[in-house]
């Protein structure tokens, strides 16, 4: 059993590795997972990224800005998956043009998410790109039932 699979299986906090240029988004994302008790490690871009990947086997998701200098989201996105290729590495951008997130998910990334992203998106897209063991049964804001 690797290293990885025998921390997984332990109630070791989940951990997401946000890559993300912008300091108000990454801020953003780091504060509202920090509210759902997931340890953030911060990338400001893809080589960054690969990086903390080589670093951390224990990051659990990828939050990847596609649009980032020295080395953008897609380029991280092939790099990573040499030496990581099971990490669940969701898109997040700005330009959500229609076309745009069928060309991500094409791509090969896990899922996409645009910007602005409300609390609620962000976690359920987590919450349904992380591995089964690593899931909480209900991620926090998002009961399923409706506001009376």
């Amino acid at each position: 059993m690797s290293d990885k699979q025998e921390n997984h299986q332990t109630n070791q906090p989940v951990v997401i590795l946000i890559v993300e240029d912008e300091l108000f988004n990454y801020i953003y994302f780091s504060e509202v997972l920090k509210l759902h008790d997931i340890h953030t490690i911060k990338a400001e871009n893809g080589e960054e990224a690969l990086e903390a990947v080589r670093q951390n086997p224990d990051i659990d998701l990828i939050l990847m800005d596609i649009k980032m200098p020295f080395m953008d989201g897609y380029e991280a996105y092939n790099a990573i998956r040499e030496i990581q290729p099971d990490i669940p590495i969701v898109a997040q951008t700005a330009y959500a043009l229609s076309h745009e997130r069928q060309e991500i998910l094409n791509y090969g990334f896990n899922d996409y998410i645009a910007k602005p992203v409300e609390e609620e998106q962000l976690m359920q897209v987590i919450h349904n790109n992380l591995p089964d063991s690593r899931r909480k049964s209900n991620p926090k804001g998002s009961s399923g039932e409706s506001p009376e």
